[in-house]
């Protein structure tokens, strides 16, 4: 029984930095307030949307944590504080939603490439290697277009609306029928 306790203690002094700190390793800024596990799901024609960039901002101007994520497969996007810390403070939000298709230009190639995130070392050698490809390829430039109605990308027009309380926050925001709009097309 004895052994059990010296355990049960080893475990909880070597969880205790995970549980003050987090998970990500990442101390949290002094100022920053208490934050909520957030997940928005966003659906577009009835059907999650994937690789949505989703930003929450505060809707009080004086406060500058901003939460953002980007969607998976299945619409949802598990929010972060400032792109780096799990969750968002309690409070009302306007919400955006981006998501663009760029083709042509160097974004085909760039494809291919290493993650620098990964091998920093393998992305700058892949760069080295494809340097005329690159350039010929920027020159042409990209075809971009909006695969979400513009009006969710900015907050002073966006009509979606989050307010996130205290605990667990799971919410849905429909952003409307399919879309698909020119932005910029390729020079001639």
């Amino acid at each position: 029984m004895k052994q059990i306790s010296v355990i049960v203690l080893l475990s909880g002094v070597c969880c205790l930095p995970f549980l003050i700190i987090g998970c990500s390793g990442q101390k949290l800024p002094s100022d920053m307030p208490r934050l909520y596990p957030t997940v928005i799901t966003v659906m577009q024609d009835g059907k999650p949307i994937a690789d949505a960039l989703v930003v929450l901002v505060n809707a009080d101007p004086a406060i500058a944590w901003s939460c953002i994520a980007r969607t998976d497969s299945s619409g949802r996007a598990t929010m972060q504080t400032n792109g780096m810390y799990a969750g968002a403070p309690a409070g009302t939000y306007k919400a955006t939603v981006v998501k663009q298709e760029i083709s042509g230009g160097s974004s085909d190639i760039y494809a291919g490439a290493p993650d620098p995130a990964v091998d920093q070392e393998a992305y700058q050698g892949w760069l080295m290697q494809n340097e005329a490809r690159i350039a010929a390829a920027e020159r042409k430039g990209p075809v971009v277009h909006d695969l979400v109605d513009p009006k969710f990308a900015d907050a002073e027009t966006s009509p979606l609306e989050v307010t996130i309380t205290t605990g667990r926050n799971a919410h849905t925001l429909d952003i409307g029928a399919a879309f698909r709009e020119l932005v910029r097309e390729r020079p001639r």
